[in-house]
């Protein structure tokens, strides 16, 4: 009884160090990936939808959209209805008259109260990053 008694506590301490140790991560990881542009912010702005289509190939009809439109950056999102956790988009960012910067985008969303997905997230970059450099490829051809 005595061995089962400490096998019990020593399974809750486990668990409640692995539970405090997740605090320490982020709940949100980004995943982006960019490239410089010949031309200017508002050359590319024109295209922003197009690139955006190219890039992220029209995955899923059930997608919502927000553009927002600022000074120097441009970022057109897309988020999965049903599926609230992933994100993401497409920005471009003023560099000077003459360039801009490309980025695609995924953002990540876990709750702060589930520490196996907290640590999921250190493996998102082999998850999500060659998609993300598949859809620069895909850019860099239009």
């Amino acid at each position: 009884m005595k061995y089962v008694k400490l096998f019990i506590i020593s399974i809750i301490v486990f668990g409640l160090m692995i539970f405090l140790i997740s605090l320490l991560f982020p709940s949100v990881t980004y995943v982006s990936r960019a490239m410089n542009s010949a031309g200017g912010q508002d050359a590319t702005r024109s295209r922003l939808p197009q690139l955006f289509s190219r890039a992220f190939n029209n995955q899923n009809p059930k997608l919502a959209f927000v553009k927002d439109y600022l000074p120097n950056a441009d970022t057109l999102q897309f988020y999965v209805k049903d599926y609230e956790q992933v994100s993401g988009g497409i920005a471009i960012y003023a560099m000077g008259n003459d360039s801009s910067t490309i980025q695609v985008f995924y953002k990540i969303t876990v709750p702060w109260y589930k520490p196996w997905q907290k640590f999921g997230l250190m493996i998102n970059e082999q998850k999500y990053g060659p998609s993300l450099d598949t859809a620069l490829y895909r850019m860099k051809e239009l």
